[in-house]
């Protein structure tokens, strides 16, 4: 499946792929079980080698709601909160499946960057800033059905992993809106 976060895919990445792979402890996550609470400061950084992991927040009237994902061969953690400040993560990242990963403490990630990297943080941290920002400009730029369709172009695996309400959060539409969409565009096979 194509990556879903264009940031995981660039070059600067690279080293914590390698370390994790390299010194990563490998982790089972039984599908709903939490990587961070919202909460918490999450204390790992890891690799996704199976499964998927979702961001969610909880609306004031205690509905899931979807704000991202992690899958195979995707970084998993509270990259903003917990890994750049140690502050208490505003999300819970929870297993949408079955996942299995290879994480390392994140403050042995960080010695680690500090040492071999020394200005890795403040590249890594602007390319997530572009992309966060190019996702608010999209959600203002393009119709929900315009996302959908964009959404299926990046990652055409995702109508059978994901199940159709973590979808229809994630783009922030209701699920009978999400359900039109998906007439609209014809796929209608997806029935999770």
């Amino acid at each position: 499946m194509a990556r879903l976060n264009d940031f995981m895919g660039h070059s600067e990445m690279t080293p914590i792929y390698d370390y994790c792979c390299a010194h990563g402890e490998a982790v089972k996550y039984d599908k709903g079980r939490p990587f961070v609470s919202e909460g918490s400061v999450d204390r790992y950084i890891a690799i996704v080698q199976s499964g998927y992991f979702k961001y969610v927040v909880f609306d004031e009237h205690g509905d899931e709601c979807t704000t991202g994902f992690s899958f195979e061969g995707d970084i998993v953690t509270d990259y903003v909160r917990s890994f750049l400040y140690s502050q208490p993560s505003l999300t819970s990242i929870i297993a949408g499946a079955d996942a299995e990963v290879l994480r390392v403490p994140i403050a042995e990630m960080r010695t680690y960057l500090a040492k071999t990297y020394p200005d890795y943080l403040a590249k890594t941290t602007a390319l997530l800033l572009n992309e966060a920002y190019r996702r608010y400009i999209d959600m203002h730029r393009f119709s929900p059905t315009q996302r959908y369709l964009k959404l299926i172009e990046r990652a055409p695996g995702l109508l059978n992993l994901v199940p159709m309400q973590e979808l229809a959060s994630y783009l922030s539409v209701s699920r009978r809106q999400f359900q039109r969409i998906r007439r609209l565009t014809g796929h209608l096979s997806h029935d999770k």
